[in-house]
């Protein structure tokens, strides 16, 4: 996982992270070249809630207009964004984590630093970063 690595500067340990779920989740998508699912979740333009992938798992992202609707009673109020790991199909210690804006931004910039000093052209996700 070298990707891992230099995004997140740190070994991938599942067994320990308690962000395991959406470093895990933003490796997958980054190093199977699956950005443009990443770009049409953060584009509000297409209203994009959720997208997934394997081995089961799920970025979901919500606003705050949508936060009566069902399946969204038991996000923190803060939470913008939800990373899901199913445990049955990759074990994690914290399978499911939540995040404001903020703290998501963390996650994507490391992400699209790793990418850019790769020279991995991320083009709309860097846009994006600072519209969430």
């Amino acid at each position: 996982m070298d990707f891992f690595e230099k995004a997140f500067n740190c070994k991938f340990e599942p067994n320990k992270d308690k962000d395991a779920a959406i470093k895990f989740i933003l490796n997958i998508l980054i190093v199977n070249g699956s950005v443009d699912q990443l770009v049409s979740l953060l584009d509000l333009s297409q209203k994009v809630g959720c997208i997934e992938g394997d081995p089961g798992w799920e970025l979901e992202r919500i606003e705050d207009k949508d936060r009566e609707l069902p399946g969204y009673a038991e996000w923190p109020s803060w939470a913008y964004f939800r990373a899901y790991v199913d445990p049955s199909c990759f074990e994690l210690a914290v399978p499911e984590s939540y995040y404001d804006s903020e703290d998501f931004k963390v996650f994507l910039r490391q992400a699209i630093t790793a990418c850019t000093d790769a020279d991995v052209s991320l083009g709309k996700l860097a846009e994006l970063v600072d519209g969430i």
